[in-house]
């Protein structure tokens, strides 16, 4: 229930995001949620999070285990610590995916570890298609 829960949420930030849709109070909390958890499991700080919007990728362990951390919600990360691009792209709302898929299957980058390989992964995304980058 919980991961279909954050799926929705991530949808919902998607279209947010792209289409500046209005989110109720309910969205709005279970969004917060997510972040909540893991800036909390990380330590990562809303800072860091706010410049990766931007391209500026902390170079920071917390930073790096709050993408594996989101990945894990979201149900992306392989058992091995690789970014699942096509569970990326399923949890994306059809308009969205067809824009997206070729970034996300193009940033398949592993690095010494999961978080690192999230990080990477999240890197390429905003590289290679910045209008479409969200992170929450």
């Amino acid at each position: 229930m919980y991961k279909t829960r954050v799926i929705y949420v991530l949808f919902a930030l998607c279209l947010v995001e792209i289409f500046a849709i209005e989110m109720d109070d309910d969205m709005k909390e279970l969004i917060n949620n997510l972040h909540n958890t893991c800036t909390g499991e990380t330590g990562a700080t809303d800072d860091q999070i706010e410049n990766a919007r931007k391209g500026n990728f902390a170079e920071d362990d917390s930073f790096k285990c709050y993408f594996k951390c989101v990945f894990d919600q979201m149900g992306c990360m392989t058992d091995d610590g690789k970014v699942d691009s096509e569970a990326v792209i399923a949890v994306m709302p059809p308009e969205l995916a067809d824009k997206i898929a070729s970034t996300v299957r193009g940033c398949t980058e592993v690095g010494a570890n999961p978080c690192e390989t999230a990080w990477l992964a999240n890197k390429c995304y905003q590289k290679s298609n910045p209008d479409m980058y969200f992170v929450p």
